[in-house]
């Protein structure tokens, strides 16, 4: 009867000198689950709360995090439990279980992967498309099967070990993983089977696709301008980073379990550790200290500055965008003379207007891109800092040309003391602001820098100068 019962727990073997190391692997452990929970939560907090992060590239990376969170959760609380006990046992199903959520989540991050380098892909190679691949939807797809996949997947190995027949209760590790399809007392073909299937679909060829599309990117980086080699290197490296830690471990995973490697048992005791700690706190150590605008976010929320100083960029940004708003809404009614003004249209329609000769004849349609960047500069440094921004955007704006749009570089720049660059006279004027309308304009925007500058200037004294305003 002791026996029947006895049938199913299954007992780690997999630690080293537990009894004299017990309390200090509990003190550790304790503090690195502490930590991951702190450090994954957090950035997770950010992307979630920030609106500037709701972009697809930082969705994809809180997917990934809040995977590492999961995963821990199914390991460390019973490899808590597990330092301070006697016996390190568990239930086979509650091993079952631990393993279901390790693979299936754990093979959700090739996908995840997958998905970021498609996304790194769009961006960089084609900037013009993006916003119209990588929409909400779209992502929210690229995550619901990311998820759904593996666990469809992993959910018909688990129900046929639940089936069979245990001859071995000592698992040599210290949390359940592939290793338990060595206690079955005969191995399943079904299972050898599927698992090849799996190994295939969930980590080889998303593995392929990774490297194939960061292949092309960095190849097109190479032949693109500096700024495009920069923004590539600056988003990219992380995830190749990941990519690689992850990859890694799971050859480790796959070389251990499935090909039964003779290792001794210290090295597979520090091997499986690291699969819990190394790559849980990888994860946010590279998004937050690489990835620029999670990485000042985080500064925000842990070191936040008394005062915000530095100049009110974005409040003369917000009057040269009103500004140009009422450009376009005169430009959509009749002038005085009675010549229409410039058509704008919704991408998709059609712009009717009456010609002479062909009185519903629709007008073709003109596609214009404005490239419009604000430049603070000394004002001795404005031709130099027009030129830099001008090359910046050439090679943007000769894509957009390519695409069939008619695209123009506007760097407009303006200076302290209520100062306004002849860049920004040229821009309305393009926009259709002529005359008096112009001049008052102008008017408007060198009011709104001369009250940005005198901000700056009752500032001078702050103690936090150079902090990023709330």
């Amino acid at each position: 009867m002791e026996d029947e019962l006895n049938v199913t727990y299954i007992t780690f073997d997999g630690y080293v000198d537990l009894q004299k190391y017990r309390y200090l692997y509990f003190l550790i452990m304790f503090a690195v689950y502490m930590l991951i929970l702190c450090c994954n939560s957090s950035i997770v907090y950010l992307i979630w709360t920030k609106k500037t992060l709701h972009e697809p590239m930082y969705v994809f990376i809180a997917a990934l995090l809040l995977n590492s969170v999961i995963v821990c959760s199914a390991m460390y609380p019973k490899l808590l439990v597990d330092f301070l006990s006697e016996k390190q046992i568990i239930s086979y199903s509650a091993c079952l279980l631990q393993f279901y959520i390790y693979y299936a989540i754990g093979s959700s991050e090739f996908l995840l992967l997958s998905g970021m380098a498609y996304d790194r892909y769009v961006s960089i190679c084609k900037p013009l498309q993006y916003p119209t691949i990588m929409t909400k939807t779209a992502v929210s797809i690229i995550l619901f099967f990311a998820w759904l996949i593996p666990a469809s997947h992993i959910a018909l190995p688990t129900i046929l070990s639940a089936q069979a027949k245990l001859c071995h209760f000592t698992l040599p590790g210290i949390f359940c993983n592939n290793a338990i399809y060595r206690l079955q007392c005969v191995q399943s073909k079904v299972i050898s089977i599927y698992g090849v299937i799996g190994l295939i679909d969930l980590a080889i060829l998303p593995f392929l696709f990774i490297i194939f599309t960061y292949t092309k990117i960095f190849v097109i980086a190479y032949r693109s301008c500096k700024e495009v080699r920069k923004k590539a290197a600056d988003t990219c490296l992380p995830h190749l980073l990941v990519l690689i830690s992850f990859s890694s471990l799971s050859a480790y995973d796959i070389s251990i379990a499935r090909l039964e490697s003779n290792f001794p048992k210290t090295a597979r005791f520090i091997m499986m550790l690291q699969i819990v700690l190394y790559h849980p706190l990888l994860n946010p150590l590279i998004y937050g200290l690489k990835m620029k605008e999670i990485s000042k976010h985080l500064k925000r929320l842990f070191c936040p500055a008394k005062n915000g100083t530095g100049w009110q960029h974005n409040q003369v940004l917000w009057k040269l965008v009103e500004l140009l708003e009422k450009c376009r809404v005169a430009a959509n009614t009749s002038s005085g003379n009675g010549t229409p003004g410039v058509p704008f249209v919704q991408p998709g329609e059609s712009q009717q207007r009456p010609m002479a000769g062909h009185a519903n004849e629709p007008e073709t349609r003109r596609d214009v891109v404005l490239i419009i960047e604000l430049n603070v500069p000394w004002e001795e440094g404005i031709p130099a800092a027009h030129e830099l921004k001008w090359l910046k955007y050439s090679e943007l704006a000769a894509e957009c040309r390519e695409a069939g749009w008619e695209a123009s570089i506007h760097p407009v720049e303006v200076g302290c003391r209520g100062f306004v660059g002849r860049s920004v006279s040229q821009l309305l004027q393009v926009a259709g602001t002529t005359g008096t309308s112009l001049q008052r304009a102008i008017k408007e925007l060198a009011v709104e820098v001369e009250r940005a500058s005198y901000w700056l200037w009752l500032r001078r004294r702050d103690s936090q100068w150079g902090q990023t305003p709330q």
